[in-house]
């Protein structure tokens, strides 16, 4: 058989490999969030900010990035309506899952210094739902250089630095290809969210910027109970006010309950559901190309190989 069929053969198969295998972005749906973000009272983010959570079994420990941001997940299965935060001046809050939460210190000294002998910068992204996404291409560009990294399973990515970079060289972030808007430095580390649908991706402070309304109105809703035996000197003289930032990370606030208290009568059309990536659904389509390819490449390859055969 001549090589120009396998040739082309080959070659359309690859083609239609890398349709497939073209980077996209994946979240987790089997999950639930809670964010939390830490304020000075002169609105700059506390970062390096230690707190617990007080979940079903287990107590976690959680430290804000240089953005005052935390996020954590809950398991589904293991979902209940709230649960109990402890700050680092003993401070106790109820919160709930699926929900952003704003806590601003009464002080504006900033006791926590973002690190900047640290020679690398860590970045979290998430999806439009607050899932971590991994597989996700971050670029921070400075001074007419490129430094990349990839995205793991919990969403972050660090990137060394070359020394050659003086700690206050401000890097443009870039998420697969979509421009931030923003600068990180020399030990910083922060959380973006990604959204291909409407090609969009910003940092924290932009997004939470956007619910300043939603902020104040429900700003005394949420409990706040002191806790006089606080043994953190640097902290006493503070106290913490908590606000709700976003009321909704994900769609269907409601399904949160009702696998709590309904875990035996999930159908199975609740539970098949495709997890949401925060990725539009152009992958399908790449799907559906590829197949074609590879039938029209098969076709060929035996039309030829059939001529072959005849002479």
């Amino acid at each position: 058989m001549k090589p120009f069929p396998i040739f082309l053969f080959s070659i359309v198969c690859m083609v239609a490999t890398s349709f497939n295998t073209s980077r996209t972005a994946h979240a987790n749906n089997d999950m639930t969030p809670i964010g939390f973000q830490f304020y000075a009272s002169d609105n700059t983010p506390i970062s390096n900010e230690t707190f617990q959570l007080h979940l079903d079994q287990e107590v976690k420990s959680l430290t804000t990035k240089s953005d005052g941001l935390a996020f954590i997940e809950i398991p589904n299965k293991n979902i209940k309506p709230h649960y109990t935060l402890t700050t680092s001046n003993n401070q106790i809050f109820t919160v709930e899952p699926n929900k952003l939460y704003r806590l601003t210190s009464s002080s504006n000294n900033q006791r926590n210094i973002t690190n900047t002998n640290n020679q690398s910068i860590s970045i979290n992204v998430l999806s439009k739902t607050y899932h971590p996404l991994n597989n996700v291409e971050v670029k921070l560009i400075a001074d007419k250089q490129e430094l990349s990294g990839i995205t793991d399973q919990n969403g972050n990515t660090t990137i060394n630095i070359p020394t050659t970079f003086l700690k206050s060289t401000k890097f443009n972030v870039k998420i697969n290809g979509i421009d931030s808007h923003s600068t990180i430095t020399l030990g910083e580390d922060k959380y973006y969210t990604f959204n291909s649908d409407d090609k969009t991706t910003s940092t924290f402070e932009q997004n939470t910027n956007q619910h300043t309304q939603i902020d104040q109105v429900q700003q005394n809703q949420s409990q706040i109970t002191d806790n006089p035996n606080s043994n953190q000197i640097p902290s006493q003289n503070q106290t913490y006010q908590i606000s709700v930032i976003k009321d909704s990370l994900i769609p269907n606030p409601n399904k949160l309950t009702n696998d709590y208290t309904n875990k035996e009568k999930k159908t199975k059309s609740e539970t098949s559901k495709l997890p949401e990536t925060g990725q539009s659904s152009k992958h399908y389509l790449n799907y559906l190309i590829s197949a074609l390819l590879i039938c029209i490449a098969s076709i060929l390859f035996f039309i030829f190989k059939k001529k072959r055969s005849k002479q």
